[in-house]
């Protein structure tokens, strides 16, 4: 592109001396004058223009060059990895796929970011799982994949109620809103993973005895999303425990 302006300005240049030449009224001997000037000015310019384009010559064999090197690495790079260069370019479109989720998440509100909290969660473990494959070992795909970690672990640090905030969600009917712990800890705007149902029995026991009882307009604690600590583990295993025991003796 460089020297494609380049030999423009020089043609230009060579016009320009020409168009004046015709325009100045002269001498025959003044007239001879330029004109030698003119073709003198006008070979040095087809000798740069010359130049120029077996610069331009040069380069694109050279860029051919650098591109047959280049695929020869990949290919090297690909057999060492076990994968064949169409793979790679699914895993790269694979990529791409990740960024167009993780920009129309990006997008939403809050409120609709909290709704979709279970695309994000799906979606990071979808990175996490490609870490995991050959191909992302290459640089490029690797800086690629901490890149989207890094943006979906933000829309997850949105989704997590702050340390300021005390959130509380107040228990509706079985009937009409299937309110249970378990449900409660799936609904998007808690947890979105009912596994996680411990954390609220844990953060409430002070009101709730029976895990499996939960009472219409209790409202309960709700502590921020992360994984269960060990006493929420043994609560979970005790309960389990107790449920096991009371279905063998009845």
């Amino acid at each position: 592109m460089k020297t494609n302006i380049i030999i423009s300005a020089l043609i230009l240049s060579l016009f320009a001396m020409t168009v004046k030449l015709e325009a100045q009224p002269q001498t025959k001997e003044e007239w001879q004058s330029n004109l030698q000037q003119a073709i003198s000015q006008r070979d040095n310019l087809k000798n740069q223009v010359a130049v120029l384009e077996k610069e331009v010559t040069d380069l694109r064999q050279r860029d051919a060059s650098l591109a047959a090197e280049l695929k020869k690495s990949q290919d090297k790079l690909y057999a060492l990895l076990g994968r064949s260069e169409k793979q790679a370019k699914e895993f790269v479109q694979l990529l791409d796929q990740i960024d167009s989720r993780l920009n129309n998440l990006s997008k939403l509100s809050d409120v609709d970011l909290h709704a979709q909290s279970a695309e994000v969660d799906s979606l990071r473990a979808l990175i996490i799982r490609t870490e995991a494959r050959p191909l992302a070992l290459i640089p490029e795909n690797m800086g690629r994949l901490q890149s989207q970690k890094q943006r979906v672990d933000g829309l997850l640090a949105s989704l997590a109620p702050s340390n300021k905030e005390h959130l509380t969600y107040i228990v509706g009917t079985w009937k009409h809103d299937r309110d249970c712990l378990w449900n409660i800890a799936a609904k998007p705007k808690i947890y979105a993973n009912p596994f996680l149902w411990p954390k609220i029995w844990e953060d409430n026991r002070g009101q709730i005895k029976n895990p499996d009882i939960i009472y219409k307009g209790q409202r309960l604690s709700i502590p921020l999303k992360a994984p269960l600590t060990a006493q929420e583990t043994r609560l979970e295993r005790s309960y389990r425990k107790h449920r096991s025991i009371a279905a063998n003796h009845s």
